[in-house]
């Protein structure tokens, strides 16, 4: 069976990390919900803090990134989560 690739938006990427770094949920209810590799989540954090620097740079790039993170934030915490069952 073949998955089709996914290609979470930069926006995204920063939402699901947060939700591992700052609300503490587990890579593997992530992993599962999101239907990602474990090691997507490590390779998704080398590259926030690689390029970290860049929120702080005042630029209107990073306000933009900034607004789409709440954006993003702020649709997840709206969104119902789908109750799990199992496939007979």
């Amino acid at each position: 069976m073949n998955k089709k690739r996914q290609n979470e938006s930069p926006e995204e990427k920063v939402a699901i990390l947060k939700r591992r770094m700052v609300k503490t949920v587990p890579i593997s209810d992530l992993s599962d919900e999101l239907g990602l590799h474990p090691a997507v989540f490590s390779r998704w954090q080398t590259q926030f803090f690689k390029n970290g620097a860049r929120a702080f740079t005042g630029s209107q790039d990073a306000r933009s990134a900034m607004d789409g993170f709440h954006r993003i934030g702020g649709l997840r915490s709206g969104m119902r989560r789908k109750p799990f069952t199992r496939g007979i």
